[in-house]
């Protein structure tokens, strides 16, 4: 049987993985991107004045199976290409105390009482903070609760042994790995996230040597065009249609890439190509309206109606200020940093330490979690805000503008806003608005993404690998090709985890324990709502919204 042709369109990880295993075996691929570049949330965009930075900074972590296995094929060595870290920062406010404190290995067995008394937050709320992860883990065997209708909060809320300030944890831990609050947020999907973690407890977790382009996307490009892969960028998929339940072409527009509203734009006609096999590696909102566009009677939702739920689906923009010093700051850690008691919910990673092109300037990727706060008037506006926040914490003066501070290099300097490349969330009621890999009634649609349906149950890197192979698989076997592999993390046995359930009288203690215990805080009229959130991957367990007032 001939290997068929395929249309593949998205350019992010997981359409370029698809792409890449669909080629291997022998499929004739072609493959879309509405930008320029390619990567989608692994992008990286250049400098005025040369370089390049990332849209997003990601860490990249130890169990990720797909992803590294591709990297070893695409040629990266992870030793060379990638930097290890073994732990989280926590920065409090200028003139506040502790003003550095830190977790070492977070999920290690190891590091529990090392990290219990490591002043990220009390004691007794961070033994609270991880016996709460392991009774979450223990629902596997002994469920109390339906998981798949609660949130993360709910799910604590119903715990006898819980205090405000190990929920402030879990907030903060959230708001940094997934950008949502935990009151929204599947407690199942979280569930699934501490599975994947804890056996791999004792392994670094990795950053890159320089920019995802050149070490994630440009490797992988190049095996792409080994494979004999066609890459088409500025094209912009505006329609599919579908005849007898199947996709006959698909409408393609150029697209020209607009300043002012720092989008991607489509630009004349649509021309319709026909096409064989089609996989679709977009982001849940271009799905979500590609399957609703066209003639009546042959959209994609006329045969397929369940796609009709993908509006379910949330994605949440994380800004991004990259911030260049013009000399090197002082006390700065290599590993990620997160701001206590932020009201943006800042976190920053100083590149300087780990990419060669910026070696004796600090330059800062400091993201913001809570975009609501920034209400500036101009992109500028809002990148002042998260400077004006960030040196309440960083010995800096910032000016009372945007361009005016003389120790930042304006030139390397740059604020994005993300509106053009959002996370995907994983909030309650999303499991059951995931799409498949494979809609049952179109016969040659095929499905890619983080927020698809997939082993994984949560939006990671690794999930946008794992997604686009299993999408590649399904359409080789339906082929009659050879075989396609999905790997899985390493997990230990379910049972491990019941056991905890009885050292409850001993949680029930830290709880008490807690009410009396005095912790440094904040000013307590200041809006609890905005705890940091690397805050607590860096913090588990610091005092945080609703805290008693103690005299």
């Amino acid at each position: 049987m001939a290997a068929p042709r395929v249309t593949v369109v998205g350019g992010g990880l997981a359409g370029l993985t698809a792409a890449l295993r669909l080629a291997e075996k022998g499929c004739k691929v072609r493959l879309y991107e509405s930008k320029g570049m390619l990567g989608g949330n692994l992008a990286s965009q250049p400098l005025q004045v040369g370089g390049e930075i990332d849209v997003y900074p990601h860490m990249y972590q130890a169990w990720y199976a797909n992803f590294w296995k591709l990297m070893d094929d695409v040629g990266v060595d992870r030793e060379e290409s990638f930097k290890s870290y073994d732990c989280v920062w926590q920065l409090r406010r200028r003139g506040e105390t502790p003003r550095w404190s830190k977790l070492t290995k977070a999920y290690s067995p190891r590091y529990v009482f090392q990290n219990m008394f490591s002043q990220v937050g009390p004691a007794p709320d961070m033994f609270i903070f991880g016996f709460a992860c392991l009774d979450l883990l223990a629902e596997r065997t002994f469920p109390t609760m339906r998981l798949e209708n609660l949130s993360l909060t709910g799910y604590l809320d119903s715990r006898p042994y819980m205090t405000e300030a190990a929920i402030a944890a879990f907030e903060t831990f959230l708001t940094r790995i997934w950008a949502l609050p935990a009151k929204v947020a599947a407690a199942k999907d979280c569930q699934t996230y501490l599975r994947y973690c804890i056996p791999v407890g004792e392994r670094d977790q990795w950053l890159t040597r320089e920019s995802a382009e050149r070490t994630v996307i440009h490797p992988l490009a190049r095996a792409l065009a080994r494979e004999g892969v066609e890459l088409v960028t500025g094209t912009k998929l505006a329609q599919v249609e579908v005849v007898n339940g199947r996709v006959t072409s698909i409408g393609l527009q150029r697209t020209r890439f607009d300043p002012q509203r720092y989008e991607w734009l489509a630009t004349g006609r649509i021309r319709n190509e026909e096409v064989d096999q089609l996989l679709l590696a977009v982001p849940a909102e271009v799905l979500s309206r590609i399957v609703r566009d066209g003639e009546p009677g042959r959209r994609v939702v006329d045969f397929e109606e369940s796609l009709h739920e993908l509006v379910q689906l949330s994605a949440q923009r994380v800004p991004i200020l990259h911030l260049h010093f013009k000399e090197q700051l002082s006390d700065i850690p290599s590993q990620p940093v997160g701001l206590f008691g932020s009201p943006l919910n800042l976190a920053f990673t100083d590149l300087s330490q780990s990419w060669k092109e910026f070696e004796g300037h600090t330059m800062l990727a400091l993201s913001c979690s809570e975009p609501a706060g920034l209400f500036g008037s101009s992109p500028a506006d809002d990148g002042f805000l998260m400077m004006r926040d960030l040196a309440h914490y960083v010995a800096y003066e910032p000016g009372e503008q945007w361009g005016e501070s003389e120790q930042i290099d304006w030139d390397r300097t740059r604020y994005h806003g993300n509106n053009d490349v959002r996370l995907s969330l994983n909030t309650v009621g999303a499991e059951n608005a995931r799409p498949g890999h494979s809609p049952e009634k179109i016969r040659n649609l095929y499905l890619a993404g983080d927020f698809c349906h997939h082993h994984l149950g949560m939006t990671t890197i690794e999930a946008a690998v794992s997604s686009g192979i299993a999408a590649a698989a399904r359409l080789v076997e339906d082929a009659g090709l050879a075989e396609i592999e999905v790997l899985r993390p390493e997990v230990w046995p379910d049972e491990i985890y019941t056991p905890i359930r009885a050292g409850y009288p001993a949680a029930i203690a830290a709880r008490l324990l807690s009410e009396g215990i005095p912790f440094p805080r904040r000013d307590p009229d200041r809006d609890a709502e905005h705890e940091s959130l690397l805050g607590y991957l860096l913090t588990p367990g610091l005092p945080a919204r609703n805290r008693r007032r103690r005299d």
